[in-house]
């Protein structure tokens, strides 16, 4: 007798009902396009019949695709050949899908696939040849300008990106003891680290809880730097990026060894610091702000803050960086104008609204 319903270790349970039966044989050909209902991990769902061919079956769930031989789908221990769908990274994080650049082999990769895959940022243009559990894990999906990374390290690999410079980020080497550090390339058969360090480098502020004190962030600082040019590191570079600000970080780079060497070797000038300042600013944050302020001509400073939970401080910051880039039209007199005007708006009704900025 054939089965009609699957039961696999795992807890699977698959219904084979719509597959049509003849002579005590699945005819998998002629029920193309059944739905064979499953329950998993306590989802109730159907794979689709796609295809039978040669002994072997095609079946999909949400644009994924499955082909396996008819004995190992009705052989309950190989479970693991149709669960592996479950595992697909298009299905656990779709977004991905627009981080790839071979969007097939996409819909074939595991979590935890050691198989690699050309990665690209829509946003920033960075392109990596990474393993599929790698890009799955990542908290930050591009390494160059997620929303997660610091001002200055995006204003750094900006500068990077437009010197043609190849670089990796967060470099561990088999010297330096799991330490990581921010910047590692090589040019003209030289091999440079830059560090971009923050205020905590240089002032004590305050103990982060389980982090170093200022004391013990000095002395790792100078552990760092010693093992680097212990083995062969020829420049290192440390950038005083205290502020994160375009000024600031311009300051520490005309200050460092490597505004001295890019000079030399004639490529200095062809950095845009306004593009580096752009790239840096241009977050999910400082969009949602810029487009909010656009979206009407009564809201305010005070609203956005409101609705994205801000401080007012950082959206003027931004609407400000928004105006220089053209994303946006706001001065500290248009801000003014709107608070004044909706607060009285209450009063007067809405024959104010075409009197702002």
């Amino acid at each position: 007798m054939v089965k009609r319903k699957l039961n696999y270790p795992n807890g699977m349970i698959i219904d084979l009902s719509n597959i049509r039966v003849s002579n005590n044989k699945y005819e998998w050909d002629k029920s193309v396009g059944a739905k064979i209902p499953f329950i998993y991990n306590g989802v109730e769902d159907y794979f689709i019949l796609e295809d039978y061919k040669k002994s072997k079956i095609t079946i999909s769930y949400k644009g994924l695709i499955k082909t396996i031989s008819c004995s190992h789908f009705l052989r309950e221990e190989r479970c693991g050949s149709v669960t592996d769908l479950f595992h697909r990274i298009a299905l656990l994080k779709p977004y991905l899908i627009d981080y790839v650049e071979d969007r097939k082999l996409f819909f074939s990769l595991s979590s935890g696939s050691k198989k690699k895959i050309w990665f690209k940022c829509p946003y920033c243009g960075y392109r990596e040849y990474i393993s599929a559990r790698t890009l799955f894990k990542r908290v930050n999906i591009c390494p160059i300008c997620s929303d997660g990374i610091s001002y200055p390290e995006k204003f750094v690999s900006n500068m990077l990106l437009q010197l043609n410079i190849k670089f990796e980020k967060h470099k561990t080497f088999d010297w330096s003891f799991g330490r990581e550090y921010d910047f590692y390339f090589k040019y003209n058969d030289e091999e440079f680290i830059i560090e971009t360090n923050g205020s905590q480098h240089y002032k004590a502020e305050f103990e982060r809880l389980g982090g170093r004190s200022f004391e013990e962030e000095c002395k790792n600082d100078v552990y760092k730097e010693e093992l680097a040019k212990n083995n062969n590191i020829n420049y290192y570079i440390k950038f005083e990026c205290s502020e994160s600000n375009k000024i600031h970080i311009i300051n520490a780079i005309y200050n460092s060894i490597f505004h001295v060497y890019f000079e030399n070797e004639g490529i200095f000038n062809n950095i845009n610091f306004e593009q580096c300042d752009y790239f840096a600013t241009n977050n999910s944050t400082f969009r949602d702000i810029c487009n909010m302020w656009n979206s009407s001509k009564t809201i305010t400073t005070t609203d956005i803050a409101n609705n994205l939970n801000l401080d007012i401080g950082t959206v003027i910051k931004y609407l400000t960086k928004g105006n220089e880039f053209n994303m946006c039209k706001y001065t500290t007199e248009i801000g003014k104008k709107r608070g004044r005007i909706k607060y009285e708006k209450t009063r007067y009704g809405n024959q104010l609204e075409n009197n702002i900025g």
